[in-house]
C-alpha cells in the first residue's frame, strides 16, 4: 500500500492560522496607533493656529479699535470648530499700558493657553 501525504496536518494548520493572526493583529494595531497620533498631531496644530488667530486679531484691534473682533471667539480648522477664550474680554488695553491677556483654544479634551502682553 502507497499512502501520498502531500498535505497539512490539523496542527500545522492550526499553528499557520494562529501566525497569521498575530501577524494581522500587530499590524492593525500599528496603523490604529498612528492614525490615533496623526489626529491629535493634527488637532494640537490646530489648537496653535486658532490661539495664533486670536492673537493677532486682539492685537491688531489694540492698534486699530475699527477691526471687527466679533469672530474671535471661533475658529474653523480642517472642519473643527475651536473654540476661543480671551481673558479679560474684549482685547481693550488702555492708552499708553500694557496688559497680559490669556488665550485659550479649545477642542473636544483638548486645550492650549498662551498668556500675550499686549501693549497700545
Amino acid at each position: 500500500m502507497n499512502l501520498n501525504n502531500k498535505g497539512f496536518t490539523l496542527i500545522e494548520g492550526l499553528i499557520a492560522a494562529a501566525l497569521t493572526v498575530i501577524i494581522v493583529v500587530g499590524v492593525m494595531t500599528t496603523i490604529t496607533l498612528f492614525g490615533l497620533n496623526n489626529q491629535k498631531a493634527f488637532i494640537q496644530n490646530c489648537l496653535i493656529d486658532a490661539n495664533n488667530y486670536a492673537i493677532g486679531l486682539c492685537k491688531a484691534h489694540v492698534l486699530d479699535n475699527t477691526v471687527d473682533i466679533s469672530n474671535i471667539n471661533s475658529y474653523q480648522c480642517g472642519g473643527l470648530n475651536i473654540t476661543n477664550n480671551i481673558n479679560p474680554a474684549g482685547c481693550t488695553v488702555a492708552q499708553n499700558t500694557c496688559q497680559d491677556i490669556t488665550f485659550t483654544s479649545s477642542y473636544s479634551i483638548f486645550k492650549l493657553s498662551q498668556v500675550v502682553r499686549i501693549c497700545n
